[in-house]
């Protein structure tokens, strides 16, 4: 027996077991993105009908509101753009080849995966450079592609998929030089590295400042602390010491990109603020309230407001367990999209799935609250921990303060909004149970092994296949009969 668990756990550290994980994961995006009728439920009609309209120019800015994109918003002054314009050129290139729409949108759609699959490779990073064991990294990732909204949003055109990639590039980047202050060095290319994918970040998507935000007083209050009673000169001979040390091919290109990723920052943020008074202004701001009523989410507020809960009284309680109990069931449920029948219809979570990660969760929690001073020792766990903590809280402030505060409704609470930031809690978790089983590697292995058989029991695109019915699918006989065999095999072993 003892045998047995030890070859388990060698193989769940192994590379074989990694490459395995992101195969997986890359195999069931992929079906998604070839089966899935579109537009999918996460936006995708909103994102790729924002793609077409940069296609009709070289610019990042747009300076005259387009008559036929209102249903866009405010798409001149819009902090959550840049996505778009990049995704503009492989759309114009696909262009030529085809007018299909199907094929674009596949094309697409295939690059958003790409997307999402470089940023697990990058987080297996920041794993490892915080040694932590090939096990918990590699087990770490399996479940977070289990959970069924992760290669459904993969599957995606969606700003999400290239934030999550710049995020994941971020922590990476802010560990390491976390980790050399801690020896009172400066590594200045990584800094450097940080701050710009700060600034892209920034204007892929607005929700990037409070990890953003995070970073920079983390490490400038954490370099404060390494570097005390050096002098103001001795610094700056530090940073040209580094400077010099940086190779000058590197040297142009990050000179490039800070410019570049700066200046769209502050165009877009700064020029909001002195214009408007605020970073990302509302839409009657810029635009004629019967514009904005062809906006998804501004008519719906409207209506919200206009129809608000007989006798609501605001209630940090009341929004809480409301907005959580929302944030659960929206990332373990499974949806369709914008098809002809029963659109946007959305089933509830599968329990083995729902539950695994719930209870994996929770024993997480007890564990970095027990094993807190030897987890948060480390100051690249208090930041990992720390920027988790504020983005999940600016997440559910702007929600409270948005149409629950005026109408008890909560509405945006998307399981998805925690994905990019669920990695690091994996990791902060992941080390806190990792101490907790540190004297039981029986148990260890056997909780892996149950835990990833309840995640496997109708998670990720399995959710999809025990779900979906033939108005999900493209019209497409060999996509149907695809579905619905994955169908037949899986169904009599879910857990309903």
């Amino acid at each position: 027996m003892n045998s047995i668990l030890l070859k388990i756990k060698q193989f769940l550290g192994s590379p074989l077991f990694f490459w395995t994980v992101i195969g997986l994961f890359v195999f069931q995006a992929l079906w998604l993105v070839s089966s899935a009728l579109y537009p999918m439920a996460f936006d995708e009609a909103y994102h790729f009908s924002f793609i077409q309209v940069y296609s009709q120019q070289w610019s990042p800015f747009i300076t005259e509101h387009p008559s036929y994109a209102n249903h866009l918003g405010v798409v001149t002054r819009d902090t959550s753009y840049f996505f778009h314009y990049l995704m503009s050129f492989p759309y114009r290139l696909i262009t030529v080849f085809t007018d299909n729409q199907i094929a674009q949108i596949i094309i697409l759609r295939i690059i958003n995966v790409g997307f999402f699959a470089a940023s697990l490779l990058l987080f297996r990073r920041a794993f490892r450079q915080l040694n932590l064991s090939s096990a918990l990294t590699n087990v770490g990732l399996l479940l977070f592609t289990l959970i069924p909204i992760t290669p459904l949003l993969a599957a995606h055109i969606s700003y999400d998929n290239l934030l999550i990639l710049l995020i994941s590039a971020l922590f990476y980047l802010s560990i390491k030089v976390i980790q050399r202050l801690q020896n009172s060095e400066l590594d200045l290319l990584s800094l450097l590295g940080v701050i710009i994918l700060i600034a892209f970040a920034g204007v892929v998507k607005q929700a990037a400042l409070p990890i953003g935000l995070t970073a920079v007083l983390f490490i400038a209050s954490y370099g404060g602390y390494a570097f005390r009673g050096q002098s103001l000169s001795g610094f700056s001979q530090e940073i040209g010491l580094r400077w010099r040390g940086i190779s000058s091919l590197l040297r142009v290109p990050l000179i490039v990109l800070l410019i570049l990723g700066s200046g769209l920052f502050i165009e877009r943020y700064g020029i909001n603020l002195i214009r408007y008074g605020a970073t990302a202004p509302g839409c009657e701001e810029v635009l004629t309230f019967e514009q904005c009523m062809e906006t998804g989410p501004f008519e719906r507020t409207y209506q919200y407001a206009q129809n608000p809960v007989p006798g609501f009284s605001p209630s940090f309680s009341d929004h809480s367990s409301r907005w959580i109990g929302g944030m659960w069931y929206r990332t373990f449920f499974m949806i369709n999209g914008d098809v002809p029948i029963d659109r946007y219809h959305n089933f509830p979570p599968l329990p083995l799935p729902a539950l695994g990660a719930t209870a994996i969760f929770i024993a997480g929690i007890v564990a970095a609250i027990i094993y807190a001073k030897q987890i948060f020792r480390r100051p690249e766990m208090v930041f990992l921990a720390l920027a988790a903590l504020f983005y999940a809280t600016v997440i559910w402030y702007l929600n409270y303060t948005g149409s629950y505060n005026y109408t008890g409704r909560v509405a945006g609470a998307n399981g998805r909004y925690l994905l990019i930031v669920a990695l690091p809690l994996i990791a902060v978790l992941g080390a806190a149970l990792t101490k907790l089983l540190q004297r039981f590697d029986r148990l260890k292995v056997v909780a892996v092994v149950v835990v990833s058989l309840a995640m496997m029991n109708g998670g990720g695109v399995m959710s999809f296949w025990y779900r979906s019915s033939d108005t999900w699918y493209w019209d497409n006989p060999l996509v149907e009969s695809m579905n619905q065999s994955a169908q037949r095999v899986v169904s009599p072993f879910i857990v309903e």
